[in-house]
């Protein structure tokens, strides 16, 4: 019996040595999948910040022509307002 229990001792750390490769494996698993989720993520996040700052760059070009518009019309209906330095 003493060989039995001896054997099925060694089976069981066999065992759990498989069950902590097993474990250590799926936890390897999982931290290269959140890496991969991780980096989409902040990819995604970039072309967000792209966009968003393209947006602006053209809202920027956009309010500069109107506010060129604006002042060749007053200077066009009110040239008296800039002949004394009003801009």
């Amino acid at each position: 019996m003493a060989s039995s229990s001896g054997t099925s001792s060694g089976s069981s750390l066999i065992q759990n040595s498989g069950s902590e490769e097993n474990l250590q494996a799926l936890m390897d698993q999982r931290k290269r999948k959140r890496m991969i989720s991780n980096r989409e993520s902040a990819r995604r996040s970039r072309m967000r910040k792209q966009k968003h700052l393209d947006e602006l760059v053209a809202q920027v070009a956009q309010l500069k022509k109107e506010n060129h518009q604006i002042i060749t019309s007053i200077k066009y209906h009110h040239p008296t307002l800039f002949e004394f330095g009003v801009r």
